[in-house]
């Protein structure tokens, strides 16, 4: 065997456990996309006052943002499940950018500390992190080889 056969990524017939837990991790990140949009929906319909148009207008385009990011993480996850397509690192890669938002605003106040509503895009953004670190690995681009 030459050196290029050796380090050539072989195939895999078992899906591997990086892409199991890659898969795990995205799920509560597919939730929150889901429900964030929902949920800001809801709260622009309970606003009072002038301008309401514009939030209205704001509220439904950030209600399609997040159904288009949460039905790429939903439809990512289970082609990456089935080995498909690493179409799973969309999504993720636009979490990790809230986390890198969220922990660059701590920074620039100058404290860490709780802040509620910052706490939610810094764990999905590690939850995200972490997944496309572990879709990075070798056993999940063999996994994804394997379809090709």
């Amino acid at each position: 065997m030459s050196h290029a056969q050796n380090s050539a990524v072989t195939p895999i017939d078992r899906r591997p456990l990086s892409v199991v837990l890659a898969v795990v991790l995205m799920a509560p990140v597919c939730a929150a996309w889901l429900a964030g949009g929902f949920v800001w929906l809801v709260v622009t319909a309970r606003m009072e006052g002038d301008g309401m148009i514009f939030f209205w207008i704001l509220a439904v385009v950030i209600l399609a943002l997040c159904l288009l990011v949460g039905y790429m993480a939903g439809a990512g996850m289970i082609q990456a499940w089935r080995g498909q397509t690493q179409r799973i690192r969309i999504p993720a890669y636009f979490t990790l950018a809230l986390f890198g938002i969220a922990l660059l605003n701590l920074i620039v106040k100058g404290k860490i500390s709780f802040e509620p509503s910052q706490l939610v895009p810094l764990v999905l953004g590690a939850m995200a992190g972490v997944a496309l670190i572990l879709l990075n690995r070798s056993a999940s681009a063999a996994w994804f080889a394997r379809s090709r």
